[in-house]
């Protein structure tokens, strides 16, 4: 019998690849706000329109239908300079939400999953760990670290994971690695920053780490990333090797944080040495990784 899977933030870059991946493991409710997600006809998901800065989740009486025993928490706003801009506004649908959303998983005894972020430290450093000390420089950063702080002491049947990912995302608006195909297709020439590293892993590969995250009911804070430490132009470069294109056209630039601007760190690279000890599924190489989403696109 198929569990009942809740996907907060469903036309998110993540929220849509979990929900394609698991579909036929689990009986899936997503919400979205802004963009309807257009999922193909083999996949079928139950969609609801939800604004969470004003929602109240627990008098959702189509949520409370539904039965969840899963909830995958992928919403909330990513982008940094927005949540700077508009730092109340964006702790509603950060912080707020999470606490509203994880209340609502105690209440109803449902495994919980949060996804938070790798940019949680200052970036002087590389490969940090579960065990080291958050160092928060912005607003977005203080409130993925705030709802940590809160699911810890608050939830024990909750799993936080700190990620970034990459992927093919189903809605009109493409991510960073979309628009690098774009461009160099258009033979348009690409500058990326050459000291910004990360350790991104796919989507499709973190959705079904998911899934065996979900049959263990693995609780905690969890670094779930690639294995390589990588700087934004070498992943543009990988990617170009991936897809055939000209990767001539990507050109260098360095990233300098401005005086009256976003403070940003410059390394968000984690270990994923502790996840790698629990869980069975192969955390795939960055190659192998684009690989799979550059099939996924010619499927």
């Amino acid at each position: 019998m198929k569990l009942n899977l809740l996907i907060f933030g469903v036309s998110g870059l993540l929220g849509n690849n979990v929900a394609k991946v698991l579909s036929k493991k689990y009986n899936i409710l997503g919400t979205y706000f802004r963009n309807k997600p257009n999922f193909d006809k083999k996949v079928t998901i139950k969609l609801i329109k939800i604004d969470l800065s004003k929602t109240n989740v627990k008098k959702s009486s189509y949520i409370n239908k539904f039965k969840p025993k899963i909830i995958l928490n992928c919403a909330g706003e990513a982008n940094v300079d927005y949540c700077e801009k508009n730092h109340l506004y964006s702790k509603k649908i950060i912080v707020s939400a999470t606490k509203i959303i994880s209340n609502f998983a105690k209440k109803n005894k449902a495994y919980f999953i949060n996804i938070s972020t790798d940019s949680l430290f200052d970036g002087k450093r590389k490969y940090y760990s579960e065990n080291d000390k958050v160092r928060p420089i912005n607003y977005y950063s203080k409130f993925k670290a705030e709802s940590e702080k809160f699911l810890n002491l608050t939830n024990k049947n909750c799993l936080i994971i700190r990620t970034r990912f990459y992927g093919k995302n189903i809605t009109n608006k493409l991510c960073f690695s979309e628009e690098i195909i774009y461009n160099l297709k258009k033979k348009q020439i690409i500058k990326c920053y050459n000291n910004v590293y990360n350790t991104q892993i796919s989507c499709l590969n973190l959705a079904k780490i998911l899934d065996e995250c979900i049959k263990k009911k693995i609780v905690g804070i969890y670094n779930i990333v690639g294995n390589e430490r990588c700087s934004k132009i070498n992943f543009a470069r990988e990617i170009a090797n991936v897809y055939g294109l000209d990767k001539s056209l990507i050109k260098s630039k360095k990233y300098f944080n401005k005086k009256n601007s976003v403070t940003k760190p410059l390394d968000t690279s984690l270990s994923n040495k502790a996840i790698k000890k629990i869980i069975k599924t192969p955390i795939l190489s960055l190659r192998k990784g684009i690989y799979q989403i550059y099939r996924q696109g010619n499927q």
